[in-house]
C-alpha cells in the first residue's frame, strides 16, 4: 500500500508520518509539502490514499485533489483540515473531508477503507 501525505507544514508532515507507520508497517508512506512535489510524486507513482492539507501555501488542497486525480483516477483521497468542509461542495474530488486533531482514527478508518477499496 502507498500513501501520500501533502501538508506545508514540516512538523505536521513529520508527525502524521511516523504516527501512521505504527498503524500501517508494511505501507510506503511518502510526504509531500508543496502541490508540484505531490504531482510529481503523483506522475511516478499510484498510491492508495492521499492525505491533502486544505491550505497550502501555494494553492487549496481541492484544487491538488482535482489534478491528482486526474493523474491517478483510482486514488482515493482525502482533505485534512482545521476547518470544517465548506458548504455546497458537490463536485468534490475527494472522498473524504477529515478534520485535523490528535485522534488519529478517521485517518487510520480512511486508509482502511481505501486499502479494501470500501470509499
Amino acid at each position: 500500500m502507498r500513501i501520500l501525505i501533502v501538508d506545508d507544514k514540516t512538523e505536521v508532515l513529520n508527525l502524521l508520518k511516523q504516527s501512521l507507520r505504527i498503524f500501517f508497517e508494511d505501507a510506503q508512506i511518502y510526504a509531500a509539502r508543496r502541490p508540484d512535489e505531490a504531482l510529481n510524486l503523483c506522475s511516478e507513482l499510484s498510491f492508495d490514499a492521499c492525505l491533502i492539507d486544505y491550505k497550502l501555501d501555494d494553492e487549496d488542497g481541492i484544487s491538488l485533489a482535482f489534478k491528482i486525480k486526474k493523474i491517478n483516477p483510482l486514488s482515493r483521497l482525502a482533505i485534512i483540515s482545521a476547518y470544517e468542509e465548506p458548504l455546497g461542495s458537490f463536485n468534490k474530488p475527494y472522498e473524504k473531508w477529515i478534520l485535523k486533531s490528535y485522534d488519529l482514527s478517521p485517518l487510520v478508518e480512511f486508509i482502511n477503507a481505501a486499502k479494501s477499496h470500501t470509499y
